[in-house]
């Protein structure tokens, strides 16, 4: 057995076990067990009667409630045909395999969970209600009162509040195929139940992750409603498959653990590493536990519905720790590694990339990279041509997403204490859409700014340079390190003693204000007096700018008298 094979085996004997279940927590862990047991472990973990005070588990369940809440608000509806989205699926015509997303369509929740409902073995779609983009606190904010905003023993562990919360319903028609995800993962079912098979990192491998080319689902309506005996309405649907424009490589595990039984022996033969290897982890999530999937694990996801037809989750997302276990799984998943089980490259690559000649020049260029040492900087430049647009856009939305992170509930209530909670709804909604739509917005622009500069290939070309040239100052002799240390030092010295400055100005004036007989008081409670009222008119809902633009310039001709006849002590 070679090094990386031995390394799946010694992970799994000394901090999961040697079988393949997960362990049970019969009650939620204090936040330092669940840090020093599992988040430091990265290992998962299931949690019984962890939620089963939330209203939601006798609530959800029961469609009329969820209809009356929701009603006719709209939300995000994933169709394919097969329920297979964001998966690796054969393009029907032009013979190679791709990366298939859903099409995603807005509907009144109404309709869309008759949709869901109607999925049958006999249909030509198949209809899933999620959205991975904090679709929870947006789309269905109204339910917010249902359920935790967070998981309190998991936020005091990891020293945050869920970046993302996400609410999935559907039925076992739809799955979701093997990834990874860069999130502390909280997942609590609340009907239904959810089927996980678990890799852990090392297995990295074993996934045979490849670049697909993207591609979408689209659909047109080839049937009109069609009125049956039995009084129904049956809609025809017909999807077709488009790949993206410009093109676009999305990386992707390329394993399908349950393979029908026409291909399992051809999948068996392509992927042995995963078939061959140790057996992933498996287990089911019930109603009122909780799954704690740590980052980076490969997931694969089944259901089972309740006796209404419905699976109904929600998942808090945590931000994960970019520390030495993220810099350890990128350096195994650097290393080339090829089983003398597997079959040739050039047969995968063949097979997987199709017979678009582009794309089989491509797939030469990946197989002469792939060849070389996976310590050589520029023996990656193959790979790297369709890797880095994805690798910037992952970094771009981790860095705008730090930054438009929206706000609990409990900050709102901290910040407007005097408003009602019906207010604090209301204006807790249009934050939620105002950042998302600023979010998406953001993103839009990104992408269209690379493709139009295409920056890519100016990044390549500066790699390039640096390492001919020598002018990466890390390891070029000309540079000298002493002489950054002491620059790095004097500005650093140069920023402290602005902020100094600057908090001498601020403690100067706090101290100036702890003295009555040296302000006029006057002056500070009408000002006082002024905000009051201009918070009443705000909670009112009336816009009074000249009201405001009176105190802001009261205010200003205040401090400048009080300046004067103090010497300009400010």
């Amino acid at each position: 057995m070679t090094e990386v094979e031995t390394l799946w085996e010694e992970v799994r004997e000394l901090s999961l076990g040697n079988n393949t279940r997960i362990e049970r927590l019969d009650s939620p862990p204090t936040p330092l067990q669940f840090l020093r047991d599992f988040v430091s472990q990265n290992k998962p973990c299931i949690i019984n009667n962890a939620n089963l005070h939330w209203p939601a588990l006798s609530l959800w369940p029961q469609l009329s409630y969820l209809s009356k809440i929701l009603s006719s608000s709209p939300v995000s509806l994933h169709l394919t045909p097969n329920g297979l989205a964001d998966s690796v699926v054969e393009h029907p015509s032009l013979d190679l395999l791709c990366f298939a997303s859903a099409h995603v369509e807005r509907l009144p929740f109404d309709q869309a969970l008759q949709r869901v409902l109607s999925n049958s073995s006999d249909s030509n779609v198949v209809a899933y209600l999620q959205q991975q983009n904090d679709c929870f606190r947006s789309e269905y904010s109204v339910l917010g009162c249902d359920c935790d905003e967070h998981i309190p023993w998991a936020t005091e562990a990891l020293g945050c509040y869920p970046e993302a919360v996400n609410l999935w319903i559907g039925n076992h028609f739809a799955e979701t195929s093997f990834h990874k995800d860069h999130y502390e993962n909280i997942y609590a079912v609340v009907s239904g139940q959810k089927h996980f098979l678990m890799l852990p990192p090392t297995d990295v491998h074993r996934m045979y992750i490849r670049q697909y080319p993207a591609a979408h689902y689209s659909y047109s309506q080839v049937g009109l409603f069609i009125f049956l005996a039995l009084h129904s309405n049956i809609l025809i649907i017909e999807f077709t498959l488009e790949l993206e424009k410009p093109e676009r490589y999305v990386p992707w595990c390329s394993v399908n653990p349950y393979p029908s039984p026409e291909t399992r022996e051809s999948e068996m033969a392509k992927f042995p590493l995963f078939f061959n290897g140790p057996k992933p982890f498996e287990c089911t999530v019930n109603a009122g536990e909780i799954l704690y999937l740590p980052s980076m694990w490969f997931h694969h996801v089944r259901q089972s519905p309740d006796e209404n037809g419905l699976t109904v989750a929600i998942n808090y997302w945590y931000d994960m720790q970019f520390d030495i276990k993220y810099a350890y799984f990128n350096f195994l998943q650097s290393i080339h590694y090829k089983s003398p089980r597997d079959p040739t490259l050039s047969e995968i690559e063949c097979k997987d990339l199709g017979s678009d000649a582009s794309v089989h020049n491509l797939g030469d260029d990946v197989r002469n990279s792939l060849q070389l040492s996976s310590f050589s900087r520029l023996g990656l430049l193959g790979m790297q041509i369709m890797t880095r647009h994805s690798d910037l856009n992952k970094s771009f939305k981790l860095a705008v997403r730090s930054l438009l992170t929206t706000s609990s509930k409990q900050e709102f209530q901290n910040a407007f204490p005097n408003f009602s909670t019906s207010e604090l709804d209301s204006l807790h909604r249009l934050f939620i859409q105002v950042i998302t739509s600023l979010h998406e917005n953001i993103e839009d622009e990104f992408e269209s700014l690379y493709l139009d500069t295409q920056v890519g290939a100016a990044l390549d070309t500066v790699e390039q340079l640096v390492e001919e040239q020598g002018l990466d100052p890390l390891f070029s002799k000309k540079t000298n390190i002493m002489d950054v240390k002491c620059d790095l030092s004097t500005a650093k010295t140069n920023e402290i003693q602005y902020l100094m400055g600057m908090l001498e100005r601020v403690n100067l004036l706090v101290t100036i204000l702890s003295f009555p007989n040296m302000l006029d008081w006057a002056v500070v409670e009408e000002q006082k007096r002024l905000m009051q009222a201009r918070i009443e008119l705000l909670k009112k809902g009336k816009q009074d700018v000249s009201g405001m633009m009176d105190v802001v310039e009261k205010l200003r001709s205040g401090i400048l008298d009080y300046g004067t006849r103090n010497n300009g002590l400010l």
